[in-house]
């Protein structure tokens, strides 16, 4: 399959059979997104891109010259730095997490409130509804003796 077998046998097995199963398209895409030149990605046939992508999976994974150059005192203030932004993030979570829980306690205290003032209501009602009741069995028993009243004076005179 390959023209240049001793470059494909430097990959590992896997290796060789993820890029085997790889069509041309998604070689060409990944040759060009490593940096190779477009023009000759496309112009070239399977052979020649199944070889340049060898090739640039040979390529040891460069290095960032930060962490090349970097003394264990960089490192260390780095560290620090990291640690840094990672308790801002904790401190900024945390504080979040305080906002939301007392905005649910305000939205509790306000559900609370409104279910007392509903219930405060609903009780002024019965309250007024029984008073009203009772003016009304006052006015009856009134009547009835007023009735009774009128009978006894009406039976006296006969």
């Amino acid at each position: 399959m390959f023209r240049n077998s001793c470059i494909i046998d430097k990959l590992s097995k896997q290796q060789r059979e993820s890029l085997r199963k790889l069509d041309r398209d998604r070689l060409r895409a990944r040759l060009v997104k490593s940096g190779a030149e477009e023009d000759l990605v496309f112009t070239s046939e399977r052979e020649a891109l199944l070889e340049m992508m060898t090739d640039i999976m040979l390529q040891p994974e460069p290095v960032p010259a930060a962490a090349a150059k970097s003394t264990p005192a960089e490192m260390l203030e780095m560290r620090k730095l990291e640690m840094q932004l990672k308790e801002k993030e904790l401190s900024v979570q945390l504080e979040m997490q305080r906002q939301q829980l007392k905005a649910e306690r305000l939205q509790r205290d306000a559900e609370r409130s409104q279910q007392s003032a509903h219930l405060e209501a609903e009780r002024q009602q019965r309250a007024e509804e029984r008073q009203q009741q009772t003016t009304q069995f006052e006015a009856e028993l009134e009547v009835r003796k007023a009735e009774i009243r009128l009978q006894k004076n009406v039976l006296m005179k006969n």
